[in-house]
């Protein structure tokens, strides 16, 4: 089977409303040559009637055998179609647009008969894509027809071409460039311009070379696309289009890191945060921070208030976002603090006052017994503090270190004192009985080592000391000249340890006349 697929010269020249016979003193003489066999499509009636050129549907019920290529003249003009002396009925139908074989007439511009006595013509543009339908004009007709073409130029019977789209990569990431690659072959090699559309949308143009073209596209939304490549044809080929399914993910959110040079500042200190976000279209701060920073940097801040401060990053880009926060806590700086209390030896569940200077106005403090909080308040206007605590129950006695803290740790003051618990001590004398004007030896035991010491005899105190180191004191005194029975009192740190010995002071011996 024969297929015209080179340059036809037609010599029609017809009115969209009626016949119009023309013979151009210039013309270009061709034909139109096609066979019909048992493999083509058929139509159940005839394009036209017997002599009949404008567009009226044939009613000839049959068998027609038909065959449709796509073609352009290459000059504006009258172009006459003649069906050959010795072929076969055929026709020929022009259409403007698509031939539907269920409705024949629709965007017909003429059907041409066997009339070779009246020859038909159409008036056809240059550049314009026709259709043209070849066919038998009766029914079972099959075999090789011949029509003569006479006009100003040439129609070129266009090539068929095929259309392959492809992406890649596929999927592709939200914003990346994706190509668009579409293949045409036919033929000889096409050339012209192919369009890339995401549906109905139009997503650009690119030329043909060596039978491809390509487009980046960087504009597809998240989802699945199908995408489509028009080709437009050229002079000597048909247009065709290719498909492809395309699919376009999220890609990697951004990263953010942040770290700051110190997270418990003193008020005033300066602190610096560095960061580095990947990733990131845009880099927002907020918290006690704000606006626009670089993608990596660091930056200086002066500590202006005491408590907590929040920087906090927001890192964007197409994909999401993503987040990241330091947290500083603002803290007075050291100092030593002056801490006193009335006496070093205090007693057990008995109330002491502490007091401390050196703070700040309205400054949180807390008083600790070694690590045992006692109590906790605030300073007042002048930064001191006067603050009544109690001594636990429980605690043993010995010595113990009382401390005032301020808002934080680096920010304290200590006393040591004397923790003693109500007792009787142990008082002996060295003798049981002792001369008038000799001396005495008083023994003290069961003090804390330092403890104080006061011994009294006869109403009146001999001595105020403290314990050595194994909680020991002891003394010599006179027992002076009074006779009879005699008592040594001891009290120890406070009032509720005491202890007493008694001894016997006698007479000074007789001496004979």
């Amino acid at each position: 089977m024969t297929r015209v697929v080179g340059l036809l010269v037609l010599s029609l020249s017809v009115a969209l409303s009626g016949l119009v016979l023309a013979s151009p003193a210039s013309a270009v003489t061709s034909t139109i040559d096609y066979t019909l066999d048992l493999g083509d499509p058929t139509m159940s009636t005839p394009l036209g009637g017997d002599s009949t050129g404008p567009c009226v549907d044939g009613t000839t019920p049959g068998v027609y055998a038909y065959e449709v290529v796509r073609f352009k003249p290459t000059v504006s003009g009258s172009y006459t179609i003649s069906e050959g002396a010795s072929s076969p009925d055929g026709r020929v139908g022009i259409y403007a647009g698509d031939f539907a074989p269920a409705n024949k007439v629709a965007n017909c511009v003429a059907f041409v008969d066997d009339n070779t006595s009246s020859p038909f013509s159409v008036s056809l543009s240059a550049d314009t894509t026709y259709t043209m339908v070849r066919s038998s004009g009766s029914t079972g007709g099959l075999g090789t027809f011949q029509f003569d073409v006479d006009g100003p130029g040439v129609l070129t019977v266009l090539t068929s071409t095929v259309t392959t789209l492809t992406t890649s990569p596929n999927p592709s990431e939200l914003s990346k460039s994706a190509t668009l690659k579409a293949v045409v072959a036919g033929g000889a090699t096409p050339s012209g311009t192919v369009q890339f559309r995401d549906g109905a949308t139009l997503l650009g143009s690119a030329p043909l070379v060596g039978g491809v073209a390509q487009l980046g596209v960087s504009s597809l939304a998240v989802g699945n696309h199908t995408l489509s490549a028009v080709y437009l044809g050229d002079a000597t080929h048909d247009v065709s289009f290719g498909v492809a399914l395309h699919k376009v993910k999220f890609g990697p959110k951004p990263k953010i890191k942040m770290w700051v040079s110190d997270k418990t500042p003193y008020l005033g200190q300066k602190i610096k945060i560095e960061w580095i976000a990947t990733g990131a279209d845009k880099l927002r701060a907020s918290g006690d921070w704000h606006g626009k920073r670089p993608k990596k940097g660091s930056k200086k801040i002066k500590i202006k208030s005491l408590g907590f401060h929040i920087y906090k990053l927001k890192a964007t880009n197409v994909n999401g976002k993503a987040r990241a926060r330091i947290k500083v806590v603002a803290q007075r700086a050291p100092k030593k603090l002056t801490v006193t209390v009335p006496d070093e030896f205090v007693t057990v569940n008995t109330l002491v006052r502490v007091k401390a200077d050196g703070l700040d106005a309205k400054e949180r403090f807390k008083v600790f017994l070694e690590d045992d909080l006692l109590t906790k308040g605030f300073a007042d206007k002048r930064g001191d503090v006067s603050a009544l605590v109690r001594i636990p129950k429980g605690t043993e006695e010995g010595e113990y270190t009382l401390s005032v803290q301020g808002s934080n740790e680096s920010r304290v003051g200590s006393v040591d004192v004397f923790v003693l618990a109500p007792k009787e001590l142990d008082v002996e004398v060295e003798k049981p009985k002792v001369r008038i004007n000799g001396t005495q030896t008083v023994k003290v035991t069961g003090l804390q080592a330092g403890e104080a010491v006061t011994i009294t005899y006869q109403d009146e105190v001999l001595v105020e000391a403290v314990a050595d180191e194994d909680g020991e004191f002891e003394y010599e005194f006179p027992v002076g000249g009074n006779v009879g029975r005699a008592t040594v009192t001891v009290e120890g740190g406070i009032p509720a340890r005491t202890g007493k010995a008694s001894f016997k002071v006698a007479p000074a011996p007789s001496t004979g006349t």
